[in-house]
């Protein structure tokens, strides 16, 4: 049985990862209400080794990640959320969290690297969303994103939070 903040954060990733697949942003309602519960859980269960590790946890999460938004290589959403994760799953877990979800953002990009100068461009021409009933989606989608590009990177930190959590957590 999973750990409570675990579970929760497993329960938090699930939006995060659709709505930064699908608009490109990290909804801050999901940030707050993920770490009101853990703080909440946290109070009531009395112990103050979870909450010093929770504390640890989302303040390296927030520390470790803040250069690279402030060099422009992510978003503060993708900020917040890692220390978000921080908070939910204790700072031990965040090295293996930050690792996959890395892996996955570099598969990722070499994905879309690979696919824009093959057979990707093909695709598109020939207007596959159409054929697949898809094209309502990605125009919405598109809209929704309002020009933001780039990988989804809290989407990959919700799928690698997932992973260690099942995989690596007691």
């Amino acid at each position: 049985m999973l750990p409570p903040l675990h579970a929760l954060a497993v329960l938090i990733s699930l939006p995060i990862i659709g709505y930064d697949v699908y608009a490109r942003r990290v909804p801050n309602a999901v940030l707050v209400a993920g770490l009101l519960s853990g703080a909440c859980w946290l109070a009531w269960s009395l112990s103050p080794s979870m909450a010093i590790d929770a504390s640890l946890g989302l303040v390296l999460g927030l520390i470790s990640m803040l250069p690279f938004y402030v060099m422009r290589w992510m978003g503060a959403g993708d900020v917040k959320f890692f220390a978000v994760l921080g908070f939910l799953m204790g700072w031990r877990l965040l090295l293996p969290v930050w690792i996959a979800a890395s892996l996955l953002s570099g598969l990722h990009a070499l994905f879309v690297l690979a696919t824009r100068s093959t057979w990707y461009p093909q695709l598109v021409s020939r207007d596959l969303p159409s054929r697949l009933g898809l094209q309502a989606l990605v125009q919405r989608s598109m809209l929704a994103r309002q020009g933001r590009e780039g990988l989804p990177f809290a989407a990959h930190l919700g799928i690698a939070a997932i992973f260690v959590v099942l995989v690596y957590a007691p």
